[in-house]
């Protein structure tokens, strides 16, 4: 069993030599099944790709334009969260670790040699998949290692499910295509991925754990799994990698670790609560004990002796004694292992975990529900619970599938409730279905793909009414005034088309911030406002058949 002596590197003053890795190249292109170009580009790029599959790793994203595609329609937030992360404005179009922005017919043998004959300052990325036994479930472990010291901001670790080979029968689009490859089908947790700290030290390495029920894929045989570590600033990608289903070697025989918090919400209005903790074992021998000590913004201690068996690359949920805190504004819950498997884990690393949370916010007045079922509605069901644990508001399950539930939650004192909504199924409310529990343009909480359960603490007082969702409480943008960037914030009852413009003073377009459909449910859209020159602005924004203008200024 290797060891990295990582006490050395961490108390040594001696200045370390850099050593760095080869680069697997991170290549992503956006397409579309009903794109001209993207049918006469796309197999002789597809054949230079898997003829580069020891170097390079592929995701294809599908867009919304410039006609049908499924694939599109399967998964349309991550897939536009992508292309608008990159301002991708015509397809086909290509992206070579964040860097190269082009044609896939630009994309040569020599250009990726170019790319993968740059080192990387982190390891290839190592990657074990498995199917849960029924094989409705993924579950996914991505080891990201450096290869060097590293120093540096805004760096995300992303894992993505793809599907490597959809095979239709007939094309599902307007252009003759009926092979596609590198599908992406899941961006796991979400497009945004997983923030990573900003200092490494050489062999330094952190494991993500993830899970995703399985939907919209058409062969299970041909899931694979792709990580990749990017720059979200400069968009540069440092490495990448591809899945095995054989789990990758362990660096050590004893590594536990804290994998994450179980049971919290981001915003909670109680002052004491069991932490849910996820144990994870990364060492080869199995793990058996570990002393849990946890606190609340840096007040007092507690500490949980655990005792069981976890074998490699597994976790286990254990809950926590209660702890009572002052809570505060913001919030921080710090959890840190000792004593593992009787002795000492010789990664030490990764033995602390920080989990931030708000005070919730207060909402009087009017404060909307609203849900778009899917093709289950009987599986939807969702409750509103007081701190005695008394249900003060519930509904579902429902009988109508597609329809639209909304309700009006009126608060006038404070008190703290818990908001969830549950699904039967286990896979939540399936696109274009949602649900969205708001204050104006104010989100308590959104979402769709929330499993089997999504949950919030907020302060009210409730009584029922019905709501009216004008455009007034549904569209705003912040801040304003802006400076560096801005936000346009909204709400979609239904898929639709959406165009978003920004226009001078003399009704001339600026920018355009988006044009192309939309998914039912909350958007939040950034554009920058840094090279606009100061004074006033207006927001045009159309869905459908509406059209909508905001007011808003500029300054320096």
């Amino acid at each position: 069993m290797r060891k990295l002596t990582l006490l050395i590197l961490l108390l040594s003053a001696v200045t370390l030599a850099f050593s760095q890795a080869p680069r697997r190249v991170l290549v992503e292109e956006a397409t579309n099944a009903s794109c001209g170009p993207c049918a006469s580009q796309n197999p002789a790029f597809d054949a230079l790709l898997q003829t580069n599959s020891d170097i390079v790793s592929v995701i294809k994203y599908h867009s919304w334009w410039p006609g049908t595609d499924p694939m599109y329609d399967q998964n349309i937030d991550d897939n536009a969260a992508r292309i608008d992360y990159y301002g991708i404005n015509s397809v086909p179009r290509a992206e070579l670790d964040g860097a190269f922005d082009g044609q896939p017919g630009q994309v040569s043998q020599a250009l990726l040699d170019s790319y993968a004959g740059q080192p990387s300052p982190f390891e290839e990325i190592d990657i074990y998949h498995y199917l849960s036994a029924d094989e409705d479930s993924i579950y996914v472990f991505m080891r990201i290692q450096a290869a060097q010291d590293i120093s540096e901001n805004f760096m995300q670790g992303h894992c993505v499910i793809v599907e490597k080979l959809i095979d239709f029968s007939s094309p599902p689009g307007f252009n003759g295509e009926t092979e596609f490859y590198d599908v992406m089908k899941k961006m796991l947790p979400s497009a945004a991925g997983t923030s990573l700290k900003s200092n490494w030290v050489d062999g330094e390495y952190k494991i993500i754990a993830q899970a995703w029920e399985l939907e919209n894929v058409y062969d299970n045989d041909q899931l694979s799994v792709v990580g990749f570590v990017q720059n979200s600033n400069t968009k540069d990608v440092h490495q990448s990698g591809i899945s095995a289903d054989e789990p990758f070697e362990p660096l050590f025989d004893v590594d536990g670790a804290p994998a994450g918090v179980t049971n919290l919400t981001s915003t909670t209005c109680i002052s004491a609560f069991e932490p849910g903790i996820a144990i994870a074992n990364f060492g080869a021998e199995n793990l058996t004990s570990a002393d849990i000590y946890y606190s609340v913004n840096g007040g007092d201690e507690q500490m949980y002796s655990w005792t069981g068996s976890i074998e490699y690359l597994k976790l286990k949920n254990v809950m926590l004694p209660e702890i009572s805190f002052d809570l505060m504004e913001d919030n921080q819950l710090k959890v840190y292992f000792s004593n593992v498997n009787g002795s000492g884990d010789e990664y030490p690393l990764n033995d602390t975990l920080y989990y931030n949370f708000d005070r919730s916010i207060v909402v009087q007045g009017e404060v909307n529900l609203m849900i778009k079922l899917d093709d289950n509605p009987e599986e939807t069901t969702w409750e509103i619970v007081n701190p005695d644990g008394d249900v003060v508001f519930s509904g579902g399950p429902y009988s109508t599938p597609g329809a639209f539930i909304s309700e009006t939650l009126e608060f006038g004192t404070t008190d703290c409730l818990l908001f969830t909504i549950y699904d039967a199924g286990g896979n939540g409310i399936s696109l274009p279905g949602f649900f969205s529990l708001f204050k104006g343009s104010t989100q308590i909480l959104t979402g769709s793909d929330f499993g089997a359960q999504a949950s919030q603490m907020f302060l009210g007082e409730v009584s029922v009414g019905m709501p009216e969702l004008s455009w007034d409480n549904r569209l705003n943008v912040y801040p304003n005034p802006a400076r560096e960037a801005a936000v346009v914030s909204f709400l979609l009852f239904e898929q639709t088309d959406v165009e978003i413009k920004l226009l001078n003073q003399l009704g001339q377009e600026v920018k355009t911030i988006r044009d192309g459909k939309m998914a039912a449910g909350t958007h939040n859209l950034t554009f920058e406002t840094s090279d606009m020159p100061e004074g006033i602005y207006f927001l045009e924004v159309f869905t459908g058949n509406e059209r909508q203008i905001r007011k808003m200024s500029v300054v320096k």
